[in-house]
């Protein structure tokens, strides 16, 4: 069994809406690892006006609909799917469904390239999407474990109420690089036009590419044996005076001169937790 290390980070947020977190789980991986998103399609009632906007639904209760497919190796999440307003189907990530009206679960572990604050946007949504970083996306030692109800510790969530234009919300993250962050998205289509904008840009302001920064491991990497201890906590949240050169606290993986910008949805410090 190929050891397994978990490192706790804070996640600092910026987002048009507030969603803030006071931590995010990133993780030591070794082993074989195969590149893109997991991909999950649930059936979703036509034309259903309540869920979609539940941020409970997107906590778990989609998952209890027929599960209509599954793919793996997903690079592009991104989908703009043109439809009539009555029932149609079409090709989601390669899987032949009812296209008019289905629910979509992505997971895989994000990589950073170089440790900074990287922008996670969800764009033009219809009808809606959430997302979660860290460990209320899973469990970082087992992924296969469901979190009951985690709709309170996303990061990003969007819906478009039938006839209006859709939205755009983005969520700054501090991330270290090296480690491996557990990124799950739930989506959401009611009828007619199926839209999922999702993007990344890394500290420099770049588009990430999916290919080189979103991973599967290989389960027997993993294991089936994890126990953790939280060695530091803290949680004090920032105001919105504080200045953008306020540092990251320092830590055994987070260098103390890392600058955090400033915003009311900020929380210093760090969570250290290790596998084995």
């Amino acid at each position: 069994m190929l050891p397994f290390r978990t490192l706790c980070l804070v996640a600092t947020m910026l987002a048009s809406r507030a969603y803030a977190r006071d931590d995010s789980i990133g993780c030591y991986i070794s082993g074989n690892l195969s590149p893109g998103f997991n991909a999950k399609l649930y059936d979703y009632k036509f034309d259903d006006k309540d869920n979609f906007s539940d941020p409970a639904y997107y906590g778990g209760k989609y998952s209890s609909s027929s599960l209509l497919g599954s793919a793996d190796g997903i690079i592009d999440p991104a989908f703009d799917i043109k439809g009539p307003p009555t029932s149609y189907s079409s090709d989601v990530y390669g899987v032949k469904i009812h296209a008019s009206n289905f629910a979509a679960e992505l997971t895989g572990y994000f990589t950073p390239s170089e440790s900074g604050m990287y922008t996670f946007s969800l764009d033009s949504i219809d009808d809606g999407a959430m997302v979660w970083l860290g460990d209320s996306a899973f469990d970082c030692c087992d992924p296969s474990e469901p979190i009951p109800d985690n709709s309170a510790s996303n990061i990003m969530f969007v819906h478009k109420p039938y006839g209006e234009d859709s939205e755009s919300v983005t969520a700054s993250v501090y991330l270290q690089e090296g480690l491996y962050y557990p990124l799950k998205i739930v989506y959401t289509q009611l009828k007619t036009d199926a839209v999922l904008g999702f993007s990344i840009l890394d500290p420099d302001g770049n588009a990430v590419s999916f290919g080189d920064s979103v991973w599967q491991p290989n389960a027997d990497d993993i294991g089936d044996s994890c126990s953790s201890t939280t060695v530091f906590s803290t949680s004090t949240p920032f105001s919105s005076s504080v200045p953008s050169t306020t540092p990251v606290p320092s830590s055994s993986s987070v260098p103390s001169t890392s600058p955090v910008p400033s915003s009311s949805s900020y929380f210093p410090g760090s969570i250290i937790i290790f596998c084995s």
